[in-house]
């Protein structure tokens, strides 16, 4: 499940401090790491949210 994948970086990999802070690196990882899960979610899945 990629869900399971992007907790677990989000919330063991981790830290709050990393969410908010302006650091390149981090928002490299992120994009590394979950690019082409974000371009295999398409919008119609969430319409009827």
């Amino acid at each position: 499940m990629p869900q399971r994948g992007v907790l677990s970086f989000w919330f063991e990999d981790s830290t709050p401090q990393q969410w908010f802070a302006k650091d390149d690196a981090f928002d490299t990882a992120i994009r590394q790491r979950f690019a082409s899960l974000h371009h295999e979610v398409r919008p119609e899945q969430f319409a009827s949210r």
